[in-house]
Order: structure tokens, then C-alpha cells, then sequence
């Protein structure tokens, strides 16, 4: 089940809006999308620029591949040859925005922070699956969502996703005019959206006959409790016991940790 909510709740617009093949990339969720034909193929958990070096939005192209890429130091200075030093890893793949792409990394722990010059990486697994799955030519779209709502089975839901770049702040009574079911407890969505500073949250607006699996429940007293020790817990109603769970909760997100790149040790490399 987390699986799959980590494949669609990554903040993108609605795939029928797309074209038929696509990759899309959300800044705040650190989560990159492959459509082919107008099929989810695959979700890449991904580093992108720092502040300073954002990663910019817009409509791009993948204008050419390399393997095996030369890094060529953006100051100057002796090349880099293909091998475990080449902070580009073993694929490139160049946006026709001069300077920019989508490549791998001889840093996978920078792999879900905001700490490159501008470059979107990927751990070299998934970046020689992407390569498998595009082509020159295929459109890249950058976009900057913190904000993604879903109904689902078990009830109608809000994924937060922290604001990496501080460009969408975002505030309970806000969310409250236009979602109606946050203005009923705006403590527990303020803090939700406090944990979302540090990382995704998982903001459960309407009743559902059970939580999803896997998070941790928000139990809207300044903690998370694990399901059945209490705050968003299950009780018995007057109905012979049936389970029943509160009506307006959150969930800290599983995701990649999430960091602003301070103290990682990290070479802000393309």
C-alpha cells in the first residue's frame, strides 16, 4: 500500500492533462514521474538544486543522452573522465535548457535533498531505468506543487510536501478556505503542516472506514502515536463496537529523510 501511495501522491497534475509520454518532476515532493503512452511507468526519489541554484520549473525536452559522461567543472579546472569521481554518474541526459539535465550520482546519499547546482540526480539504478524508458525528444515538465489532494478508498486526503525553496507558505486558515474540513481542527492541521517543514505529511480530511497502511497517526496533541496507542487510534461506537477513526488526522509521510542539505558533507556538484 505505501508503494503505491508513493507512486501517485506526488503532487503532479492529473495525468489526463498530460501528454502520452512524459517526465515530470515536482521539486517539493523530490519525486520524479515516467509516463509512457499515458501510463505511470515509474516514481524516482530524487536530489535537485539547492537554494541558491534552484532547479528551475518549466517545459522542457531531453535534447540529447551520454553515457558515460566527462564532468567539466562549472569554475574551470582539469575535466572529470567517465568513473567513480564523475559526480554525473554513468548517464546524462540534457534538457534542452543549456547546462541542465537529469544524471546520475557517485553520491547516493544526497538522494532525496536539495544540495546540487541546479541538476536533478538520480541513484544510478533508477537513472539507468529512466534511460531505458525515454528518448531524445521526450518532454520534461518542472513543476513546484506542495499541495496534493486525492480521494481515495479510505477517505479524502491532502499530501503536504515541505517548501524546499519557501516559495508556497502555507497556513491552516488558509487551507480552510478552501478545504471547509480543515477549518474543524485547525491545531492538528497547523501541525501537520509543521511536520511537513521536515518532511511529506499526510493530512486525512474526510471519515473512512479504516487508516492507510504503513504511516504513523498524527494524534493532534503535539505527537505521532502508532496506530492502537490512542490518538488517532480506533474505538468502539454505539453500533456494537465497529471500528470507527477520526474524522480529521495526519500522517508523517514514509519518504526519502528529509534535510535541507546543512551538514550532510555533500559536494554541491551538478
Amino acid at each position: 500500500m505505501v508503494v503505491l501511495l508513493m507512486a501517485v501522491w506526488v503532487g503532479m497534475v492529473e495525468p489526463e492533462v498530460f501528454p502520452p509520454d512524459l517526465v515530470c518532476v515536482n521539486l517539493p515532493a523530490l519525486r520524479l514521474q515516467v509516463w509512457r503512452d499515458g501510463i505511470l511507468q515509474a516514481v524516482f526519489p530524487m536530489a535537485i538544486g539547492k537554494p541558491g541554484d534552484e532547479t528551475p520549473v518549466g517545459e522542457y525536452s531531453i535534447a540529447f543522452r551520454r553515457r558515460h559522461p566527462t564532468w567539466y567543472p562549472p569554475e574551470g579546472g582539469q575535466p572529470v573522465p567517465p568513473g567513480p569521481r564523475n559526480p554525473l554518474g554513468s548517464r546524462f541526459l540534457g534538457l534542452n535548457l543549456p547546462l541542465y539535465g537529469i544524471h546520475g550520482t557517485n553520491q547516493p546519499g544526497s538522494i532525496g535533498h536539495p544540495v546540487s547546482r541546479g541538476c536533478i540526480r538520480l541513484a544510478e539504478a533508477d537513472v539507468y531505468r529512466l534511460w531505458d524508458l525515454t528518448y531524445e525528444g521526450i518532454r520534461v515538465r518542472i513543476v513546484y506543487e506542495r499541495l496534493s489532494l486525492r480521494s481515495e478508498w479510505w477517505g479524502k486526503a491532502l499530501l503536504v510536501f515541505p517548501d524546499v525553496y519557501g516559495r508556497q507558505p502555507l497556513s491552516a486558515g488558509g487551507l480552510a478556505l478552501t478545504w471547509p474540513e480543515a477549518a474543524r481542527e485547525p491545531s492538528l492541521v497547523q501541525e501537520a503542516l509543521d511536520w511537513a517543514e521536515k518532511g511529506p505529511a499526510l493530512l486525512v480530511l474526510g471519515d473512512s472506514p479504516r487508516r492507510p497502511e504503513g504511516p504513523r497517526v498524527g494524534s493532534g496533541t503535539g505527537g505521532a502515536t502508532h496506530p492502537g496507542s490512542g490518538g488517532g487510534s480506533p474505538r468502539g461506537d454505539a453500533d456494537g463496537g465497529r471500528p470507527r477513526y477520526r474524522p480529521l488526522r495526519y500522517y508523517p509521510f514514509p519518504s526519502v529523510p528529509w534535510s535541507g542539505g546543512k551538514g550532510l558533507g555533500l559536494e554541491a556538484s551538478k
